[in-house]
């Protein structure tokens, strides 16, 4: 007994689940970055951003909501809504200052980002 079912229905569910995967690879990201963000200032966990399909061109030097706020007011909800499979960006413009070179910081000497994505890839199996 074979099982009459059609290509474009098998097609559609592997795209709906990889969309869920994209979705949760980067909500998974964008969550280390900010529980695991060394600096200890509101105003650069506040500005990462999450974006579906275009970077997020925004910085503002009194956004101040916090590691929780910064979570849930940084583009989760646009990323849950995505109904295509389509880029995801994280972005944060936030620039260092003081007598530290241009985009150096003492408390990430080698980026966030860095650590966190090698980190996140390995959950996921890859």
């Amino acid at each position: 007994m074979g099982w009459n079912i059609s290509p474009t229905v098998i097609a559609d569910e592997v795209e709906k689940q990889a969309i869920e995967h994209a979705q949760d690879i980067a909500l998974e990201m964008h969550r280390k970055i900010n529980e695991l963000s060394p600096i200890d200032t509101s105003r650069f966990v506040s500005n990462w951003f999450i974006s579906v399909g275009h970077p997020e061109e925004y910085f503002d030097e009194n956004r101040m909501l916090g590691r929780a706020g910064a979570f849930v007011e940084g583009g989760r909800d646009e990323v849950l809504q995505m109904k295509t499979l389509q880029d995801i960006w994280l972005q944060n413009l936030t620039p260092y200052g003081g007598d530290l070179e241009q985009g150096k910081s003492a408390q990430a000497p080698n980026g966030v980002v860095r650590v966190i994505f090698p980190a996140v890839a390995r959950k996921w199996g890859y």
